[in-house]
């Protein structure tokens, strides 16, 4: 349970705080009233000795004006309890001394023989310095009321008035030191186990993303610092959290990426691989430990497109288009062995603290190319088939343009023409037909286009170059894809002039 008495906020020890500016500002005030106290001594001690110089010209000037000078000096030694009286001269007006005496070696006043003494002047003050260097200060004060019958000087000594001065400011000094230094002790005092927990937080937040989960533990009962802990630890705990998730993603990439058959590589803004996944091995014979930090123009792309690379690579980091971005590109690639592969790619950048980073998705496509050959060498043979047929064969797109006339339409229509024709006007179907069949044709093959027939057949009369009437008997069908939508018209046709 937390002691009543303990501060238990940053704001109850700013009140510590405070107090203990309160004790500085009390030793200050010490200082200075131990200077003020020093000045009132002085100027206590100055009031009385002038009292007591005036007492002693009183005193004498009976004796003085009866020239009985002898009692004199019994009268001044009587003054030796007056600690600040060093010595006292009582002169005529001029100056000769008539009587006098001086602090001895045992503390006591004792008679000398007087010396002759200076007067002050009427311009100057009858308090002064007794010599330039010397702290004693002597005081004059004449002798009779209504003539001047003489002087009474008295020397007083303020060294000991300074010594107790200046003891009382040092013991001010030392009480506010005191003062200060316990106020300090207190707050390090008040302030060590919440300083310490700040440390250990500040400590524990650079550690949060190098270490693993965590929770700070303070030993500080402040409200603020265990709000600090709570959130910290709150926040440690998100951080753990999303670390979890990003390393199970991470996973899942990973696994992805070793298990797909499409090649996935990274590099970084300077060009060297950083990621090589198993598929990458498999299509280009390196290793990804031989491949990791290699620069992939000199390790993938063949001698006679690096320029092309450099510079597309260059134009992307500036414009941040082309270089295989949202397109997909074909090329060749170099094997570790110096063999070529075809490749079909794609690329996407991304963009984190530790810079740009490219990554390239790849597919061999050695066998589609093989295949599409194989099937551009059978469509070929095909076609040579269909050339060589006397049955004209065609074929055209959904608006019933020529896409695909064999060489029997040459033979039939006595044109040289391109097959299908380059002209546009040569490409339509309705172009070859007579005006009088062009409607009864339309008719019969928007039935197949409708689906209200799946195949027509007709015999037509059409006119070649030479104007000369020609018979064909048609057969055509409608071509549709898998999903029913129509593509066009397909059919063939037998010349039948010499039956008509």
């Amino acid at each position: 349970m937390q002691p009543r008495l303990a501060p238990g906020s940053i704001a109850q020890r700013l009140v510590l705080l405070f107090a203990a500016a309160f004790v500085l500002s009390l030793a200050g005030y010490t200082l200075f009233s131990a200077w003020r106290q020093s000045e009132a001594l002085t100027a206590l001690t100055l009031n009385r000795s002038k009292a007591i110089v005036a007492t002693v010209a009183n005193l004498s000037e009976e004796l003085v004006a009866a020239g009985d000078f002898s009692p004199l000096t019994g009268r001044l030694t009587s003054l030796t309890l007056v600690d600040q009286i060093d010595a006292i001269t009582v002169a005529d007006p001029t100056g000769q001394g008539l009587a006098a005496v001086t602090r001895g070696a045992s503390g006591r006043l004792v008679p000398v023989a007087p010396a002759r003494v200076s007067p002050p002047k009427p311009n100057e003050p009858w308090i002064q310095p007794l010599a330039s260097e010397d702290p004693r200060m002597m005081i004059w004060a004449p002798i009779g009321h209504q003539e001047a019958l003489g002087w009474v000087r008295m020397v007083l000594n303020f060294q000991a008035s300074q010594a107790a001065n200046q003891r009382l400011v040092w013991d001010s000094l030392l009480s506010g030191g005191l003062s200060f230094l316990l106020g300090m002790l207190l707050l390090r005092l008040g302030l060590r186990r919440p300083l310490a927990d700040l440390r250990a937080a500040t400590a524990f937040a650079d550690q949060l993303q190098q270490s693993g989960p965590q929770r700070l533990a303070i030993q500080s009962n402040l409200a603020e610092i265990r709000l600090l802990a709570e959130a910290l630890n709150h926040t440690a705990d998100r951080l753990a959290l999303e670390q979890r998730l990003r390393l199970r993603s991470e996973a899942r990439l990973q696994a992805m990426a070793e298990s797909t058959v499409d090649c996935i590589f990274t590099i970084d803004s300077a060009g060297r691989i950083t990621d090589f996944n198993p598929a990458c091995e498999h299509t280009f014979g390196y290793t990804a430990e031989e491949a990791i930090h290699q620069p992939v123009e000199t390790l993938l792309v063949p001698p006679e497109l690096r320029s092309y690379f450099r510079n597309a690579y260059a134009e992307f980091r500036r414009t941040g288009e082309g270089f295989a971005y949202r397109t997909r590109v074909l090329t060749n690639a170099l094997r570790k062995d110096g063999s070529l592969v075809p490749l079909s790619y794609s690329m996407t950048p991304s963009h984190t603290e530790e810079g740009t980073f490219f990554t390239y998705f790849a597919r061999d496509i050695s066998d589609e190319l093989t295949a599409d050959a194989a099937l551009a060498s059978r469509e070929r043979y095909f076609r040579g088939i269909l050339d060589n047929l006397a049955e004209l064969v065609f074929e055209t797109d959904e608006d019933s343009n020529w896409t695909y006339l064999n060489h029997a339409w040459r033979v039939i229509y006595g044109d040289t023409v391109a097959l299908p024709p380059d002209d546009p006007n040569k490409r339509r179907l309705e172009a070859s037909l007579p005006d009088d069949e062009i409607t009864r044709i339309r008719k019969l093959f928007h039935s197949l286009r409708d689906g209200s027939a799946s195949r027509v057949e007709t015999d037509l009369k059409i006119f070649n170059t030479q104007g000369e009437a020609l018979w064909l008997s048609v057969s055509a069908l409608a071509r549709r894809d898998e999903d029913g939508r129509f593509l066009g018209y397909a059919g063939s046709a037998v010349n039948i002039t010499e039956r008509k």
